[in-house]
């Protein structure tokens, strides 16, 4: 085998398993790590609320999405549609209640007041990892 196909093979076999977190973890990583780069593993969460925000769909770990201990998982709109093709439903109804395994990066995120465009105050700060394949969910139960 020539060196240009082994190394690849190599660097893939010897990538660690993701670091699996739950909610605190998850919040503990994100507040430890840098804004800019986040921490990257694999997320558990049971959502408890939905809701939609533009064309972001959220998935939150607790009733209230303000909450310092929620996380939030943000789907992109591309995600939503193959979700809705792969369940048969919309994810806003069918994730609510269920257990979901996220690969992803969570990141602290500063959430700001505007008001025409212009920032008028700091809100708080947010969890989120980002969802932008379908491929990142990688277990519903």
């Amino acid at each position: 085998m020539s060196r240009r196909v082994l190394l690849p093979l190599l660097l893939l076999a010897a990538k660690a398993p993701p670091t699996s977190y739950d909610v605190p973890g998850a919040i503990a990583a994100a507040d430890a790590a840098k804004p800019s780069s986040g921490a990257r593993g694999r997320f558990e969460i049971t959502v408890a609320t939905t809701g939609q925000v533009g064309g972001a769909t959220f998935l939150n770990s607790s009733t209230d999405y303000r909450a310092p201990d929620d996380l939030s998982l943000r789907l992109s709109p591309n995600v939503v549609k193959a979700l809705e093709r792969r369940y048969g439903t919309p994810p806003l109804a069918y994730f609510r209640g269920k257990h979901v395994v996220v690969d992803g990066t969570v990141r602290r995120v500063m959430i700001v007041d505007e008001e025409y465009g212009r920032t008028i105050g700091f809100n708080r700060w947010q969890h989120m990892v980002r969802v932008l394949l379908p491929s990142q969910i990688v277990s519903v139960e």
